[in-house]
């Protein structure tokens, strides 16, 4: 999960409403999809995405030179997806660091992608450094789980209580670290989450901070 520090942004106008709906849909789609063959913990799975639709995701490789790339892979929780590029694909960066440092791994961004006899082509890719609506980045300390451990919510630093839910396809990490397995959410943790907004927050990115949750016990 790619952490950048504040910086001063040039945003443009957001993505209009129906094409995050319809992103929401096909995410939700897969998600259906995926749950019901698992791979182990923290493993992306391919997805049989529809002929033409939006994803978004996280940036985790590309090919070729930043700006001009040849490939890229996308990724959100495990639904992954490795996408293509042709001469006449759009790059659209929501922000002026975005639009300086190019499209490079570790952007974040929503793609118009069509398929095609050689798998996925990228018509229309907007990207940013920092994660953009529907997603959210969030950071807070855990205040309730439930028993099931699939909806928890954290405390943010403004004092804001967040509640989220976990998917079948969120990937959890441990100090920065990809896990194997999948750790028990307890109260007085400190997250870091990447969540898509719909209905509420599926949190599909689950950072946890051992240390903090050490030194949290350590004080009581």
């Amino acid at each position: 999960m790619k952490t950048r520090g504040d910086r001063p942004t040039l945003r443009m106008n957001r993505e209009p409403a129906m094409r995050i709906r319809l992103v929401l849909a096909v995410l939700l789609a897969a998600a259906c999809v995926c749950s019901a063959a698992l791979p182990a913990h923290g493993q992306a799975v391919p997805v049989n995405w529809p002929d033409k639709t939006h994803l978004i995701g996280a940036v985790t490789s590309v090919i070729g030179p930043a700006g001009n790339p040849t490939s890229f892979s996308l990724e959100l929780g495990t639904l992954s997806a490795d996408i293509g590029t042709i001469p006449r694909t759009r790059f659209v960066a929501r922000s002026l660091e975005a639009q300086v440092e190019k499209f490079v791994t570790g952007d974040y961004a929503m793609v118009l992608i069509r398929r095609v006899k050689t798998g996925l082509i990228a018509v229309r890719i907007t990207y940013d450094v920092d994660p953009f609506p529907p997603l959210r980045q969030l950071g807070g300390t855990v205040t309730w789980v439930s028993q099931d451990q699939m909806r928890f919510r954290i405390r943010l630093d403004d004092g804001k209580i967040m509640p989220l839910r976990v998917r079948p396809q969120t990937r959890f990490a441990i100090d920065g670290k990809l896990s194997d397995s999948l750790p028990p959410l307890l109260r007085g943790q400190v997250l870091q989450v990447l969540a898509l907004q719909h209905n509420g927050l599926d949190a599909y990115e689950i950072d946890v901070t051992r240390t903090a949750l050490a030194l949290t016990r350590g004080t009581q």
